[in-house]
């Protein structure tokens, strides 16, 4: 099964299967020691800059600032959601991501 992904709006929405399913200015908390010297980033999500599947992980990288340290820049990828059974599933809003590269 294909899974649309593309990145609407100059950067403002990730949209699944034509439906907008992210959005920036969320506050993500991320493990990502590479982004700033925080123990966890807690990332104000500014713009994604690109969209891409890993498996059924669905994953963006994105700019964006800590709200703690004020470092701003882009991220390795992070995970958005799954897609299960051709359904996007999006990830609980208040869980730890994970940077990957």
């Amino acid at each position: 099964m294909t899974t649309r992904l593309r990145v609407l709006d100059d950067g403002a929405w990730i949209s699944i299967d034509d439906s907008r399913e992210a959005r920036v200015s969320e506050l993500w908390r991320l493990d990502a020691p590479e982004f700033c010297g925080c123990d966890l980033v807690d990332l104000v999500v500014e713009n994604f800059q690109t969209v891409g599947v890993d498996g059924a992980t669905v994953e963006a990288r994105v700019y964006g600032q800590c709200i703690a340290c004020g470092a701003a820049g882009t991220t390795g990828w992070l995970p958005i959601g799954r897609v299960r059974d051709g359904e996007f599933v999006d990830i609980d809003r208040s869980a730890v991501r994970s940077c990957r590269g």
